[in-house]
Order: C-alpha cells, then sequence, then structure tokens
C-alpha cells in the first residue's frame, strides 16, 4: 500500500507515514493499495499549477482499476485523484520548455520507457496542457542511436530551449552489430569501428536533447555502463520551471562487473545557466545544432 511522508520546514523534519487516499466523488475516498491495482513510480513527483492557482501536486502512477498517468492532489497531499487515463508503465516528466517547440498549447511533457512493436528501440512521448489529460503516446526518433527500453526507464529535465533525457545508449549506431572485442560492423568491412575510449560499453549511460519531444540526438555520454531505471530533476529553476541547475541519478553497472552487472546507483549534477546568466557553452551548443 503506498504510503507518503511530508515536510513544512523545508525538508528539515518528516511527518509520520500516512496512506495515499484516493478521492472517487461523492463523498466516497478509497485507500490506493496493490489490491485496487494501483502502484506508484518509478520517478519524481510533479508540482504546477492547478486551474484554480493553486499549487498541485503530481505522482506518477499505473496499473489496474485506477490506472493513470499521475494522480493529484490540490489539497496539499491530503486526497488524491486519478486522472483516469491508460497506464503509461514507467516514466518521468516535466515543464515544456517555452523556447521549446513542443506542441501548441502544451505544458508538460512525459517520456515512458517504450519499447512499442514498431519501435522497439525508441522511448514513447506524449504532452498535456491541463496536467490531468495526455496526448497519444508517439514513439521518438533517435537517429541511429539504439536507445535501450524493456525496463530502461529514461528520465526527463526541461532546461531553458530544450528537452534533456538521460537514458541507455548502445555503443554501436542502429544495424551495426556489437562484436565480442566491443567493436562494431563487420571486420574487415567500411563499416567496421572499433571502440573508443568515449564509447559507452552496450548499453551505457548518456544524455540526448530535443527541441520537440520527438526528434532526438546525442548529447553527451555519461557512464560506461547501463542501468535499468533513471531520474532527472531541475535543482535550481527559472521562473518558468526549467532547470538552471539539474541532477541526473541512475542505478547502474560497476566497472567490476561489466556490462549488465549492477549493484551502484549514480549521481551526476550539471549546470545548465550560470550565477551570471550565461548558457552553460556546451550546451548552448547542442541547441544550436537542432
Amino acid at each position: 500500500m503506498p504510503h507518503l511522508i511530508n515536510s513544512t520546514d523545508d525538508g528539515i523534519t518528516w511527518s509520520e507515514p500516512y496512506v495515499v487516499t484516493l478521492n472517487l466523488g461523492g463523498g466516497k475516498t478509497q485507500p490506493a493499495d496493490t489490491r485496487t491495482g494501483f502502484a506508484i513510480g518509478p520517478t519524481k513527483g510533479l508540482a504546477v499549477t492547478s486551474p484554480a492557482g493553486g499549487v498541485r501536486l503530481m505522482l506518477p502512477g499505473e496499473g489496474g482499476k485506477f490506472a493513470g498517468a499521475s494522480i493529484y492532489s490540490d489539497d496539499h497531499g491530503q486526497t488524491w485523484h486519478s486522472n483516469g487515463t491508460a497506464a503509461v508503465g514507467e516514466m518521468d516528466w516535466t515543464v515544456c520548455p517555452q523556447a521549446a517547440d513542443c506542441p501548441p498549447g502544451m505544458k508538460y511533457a512525459m517520456i515512458n520507457r517504450g519499447g512499442a512493436k514498431d519501435s522497439p528501440n525508441s522511448c514513447q512521448i506524449s504532452f498535456s496542457a491541463d496536467s490531468t489529460t495526455w496526448s497519444r503516446q508517439t514513439s521518438t526518433d533517435n537517429g541511429q542511436i539504439v536507445v535501450g527500453t524493456h525496463h530502461g526507464k529514461p528520465g526527463l529535465v526541461a532546461v531553458p530551449g530544450a528537452l534533456l533525457s538521460s537514458q541507455q545508449i548502445s555503443q554501436c549506431p542502429l544495424g551495426l552489430k556489437l562484436n565480442s572485442d566491443s567493436s562494431c560492423g563487420t571486420p574487415g568491412s567500411s563499416n567496421h569501428t572499433n571502440r573508443t575510449a568515449s564509447d559507452v560499453i552496450g548499453h551505457g549511460m548518456a544524455l540526448l536533447i530535443s527541441k520537440d519531444g520527438v526528434h532526438w540526438s546525442l548529447f553527451k555520454k555519461l557512464w560506461p555502463y547501463g542501468g535499468m531505471y533513471t531520474t532527472m530533476a531541475a535543482l535550481t529553476t527559472n521562473a518558468a520551471g526549467e532547470a538552471l541547475t539539474y541532477g541526473v541519478i541512475f542505478s547502474a553497472g560497476s566497472a567490476d562487473g561489466g556490462v549488465g552487472a549492477t549493484g551502484t546507483v549514480t549521481y551526476m549534477n550539471f549546470t545548465a545557466v550560470h550565477s551570471d546568466g550565461a548558457m552553460d557553452a556546451e550546451l548552448a551548443a547542442a541547441i544550436a545544432r537542432l
């Protein structure tokens, strides 16, 4: 059964755990639990402005009778509502950057691990104008990058002018085989390339960048070994909710264990906009190439 704890003093002290209570309407409520098919996570929550102008707290939800892209609370977490949309699996979400190219009127973007039959190497993206109703999922286009799906949950954060996603990527471009010596392609042919020091091994962790949430390109490689789950979060933001600094956390394979081994959790933080207002040069160059 999902429980919450909350803090009213910026995280210095925390409440005792309390049950997530779903508001069914008509004065009826029901605890959210696995018997009713409800689960929370695994990703960060999202705080947005409600239609009434207050603070709306959103948590990712999936599964069963109360399946939904999220549950939300407009009363500081006392009661929660399911938005009733189809379950989307393991996902991450953020605001749409003001200077990016999200669909007209859309304020929020959500990405999930996808793995659709028509695009097995693609994550899925959807958008919302009101935080409760989400558009139909669209397969992302990653060019020649092979991204990890299945349980490779992606992360998502907005920076001024773009969306960033933390994902597993393959060492070899789309259509090229990874050989036992970590080279790509057919030995002796023109498509054969040896592994370089900056390459990931198998499915390593990287950041992808996009203007519209659908078309993605490689921004930077983070870690040579892959992992199962990753989440991105804004550490500081501007008035639009875009990250000025952000963090990436992922469960990763260890260097000693090699490809597929797990046992480490890695955290990295980054600056999108410096204290003097200057955009990070590497990020600015990546956005200019989009």
